[in-house]
């Protein structure tokens, strides 16, 4: 099953390649069966998740940003746990990181009540869990993580800012909307590569209501 999931994702990647070319009266067609080798690599890849294999999930999060991202949106309909619970469960700090990045809930509640700070500490994971706590406090309010893929999460940590420039043209979850991020424009990200969002939308440098950077040393 390990080497399923990279074939997949390739597979994956190419419709995609192939929808954006199509022409648009065979997008529709193509848009199904994209979606369905994805559902079924998500799947896959929360199995090999479930079951500890990270590796194996984290190469094919490597190859696809918009699987990495899908995957981090996922949570199993007979559980409610996501594939950051499963990260916590099995206290693997790196796997957490990239699905914060990508967008995942960290208040996520499971069936069980549990999040997925609760189920770092229940296995013993103490470090994680406040790992995940730190995150989780600056992912409130404005800055709630987006409930879906096509938006990036935003952050309220600007003393951890650090200079990033995006490869290509995206966009935030930002309140109750979003703003765009320009490729080759820098913006300012926290210690999980969240967007740093400040006031009325800013990030070049986000800035507080009087108009002054909220990133230290940063004009």
């Amino acid at each position: 099953m390990e080497h399923e999931l990279p074939d997949l994702v390739n597979t994956l990647a190419g419709l995609g390649r192939i929808c954006a070319e199509a022409p648009e009266g065979d997008r529709a067609s193509l848009l199904v069966a994209r979606d369905v080798v994805r559902d079924r690599a998500v799947q896959m890849a929360y199995e090999r998740a479930k079951a500890g294999d990270w590796r194996t999930v984290l190469e094919a999060w490597a190859r696809h940003e918009m699987f990495a991202r899908g995957c981090a949106h996922h949570a199993k309909p007979s559980s409610g746990w996501s594939f950051l619970h499963q990260a916590a469960f099995w206290g693997h700090e790196a796997a957490c990181r990239e699905l914060i990045r990508w967008g995942a809930d960290i208040h996520l509640n499971g069936k069980d009540g549990m999040t997925p700070s609760q189920v770092a500490t229940a296995r013993g994971h103490g470090g994680l869990a406040a790992l995940l706590d730190q995150a989780g406090e600056h992912a409130r309010a404005a800055w709630t993580a987006p409930s879906e893929a096509s938006l990036l999460p935003a952050s309220n940590a600007f003393t951890e800012g650090t200079a990033w420039t995006p490869p290509h043209n995206d966009r935030v979850r930002y309140g109750n909307g979003s703003v765009p991020i320009i490729a080759g424009i820098p913006v300012w990200v926290d210690d999980f590569q969240r967007i740093l969002v400040g006031w009325r939308g800013s990030m070049t440098p986000p800035y507080d209501m009087d108009l002054k950077s909220l990133i230290p040393g940063v004009d």
